[in-house]
């Protein structure tokens, strides 16, 4: 089984870094739908396809497309907050939504 959404990391940096700073996740959702409706088709078939498959007592492993991509949003942050640290440890310029900072 492969991965929901392809080349997500990149996709979700095009869209945050086409948003305000102080974006909501509504706001990301929205933006998300207008750049890859194709993807955001996609996702909401993939979510239809589990509920279509789904057993009685089964677990979905797919929650629904919104909160599929807040979910999403939520780990990409997590990880560039991390990657910030490290770079900032380093002196280095660090990515913050659609600004470049730099760490002296």
């Amino acid at each position: 089984m492969g991965s929901t959404l392809k080349k997500k990391d990149q996709k979700i940096a095009e869209v945050v870094a086409s948003l305000p700073l102080d974006f909501s996740e509504a706001d990301f959702i929205a933006r998300f739908q207008e750049l890859y409706p194709e993807e955001w088709e996609k996702i909401g078939e993939k979510h239809q396809q589990q509920l279509r498959d789904q057993e009685p007592g089964m677990v979905l492993t797919m929650p629904e497309p919104r909160r599929y991509l807040s979910n999403i949003l939520r780990v990409w942050k997590r990880k560039q907050a991390g990657k910030a640290e490290l770079e900032a440890e380093d002196g280095a310029e660090v990515f913050h939504g659609s600004q470049l900072t730099t760490h002296d």
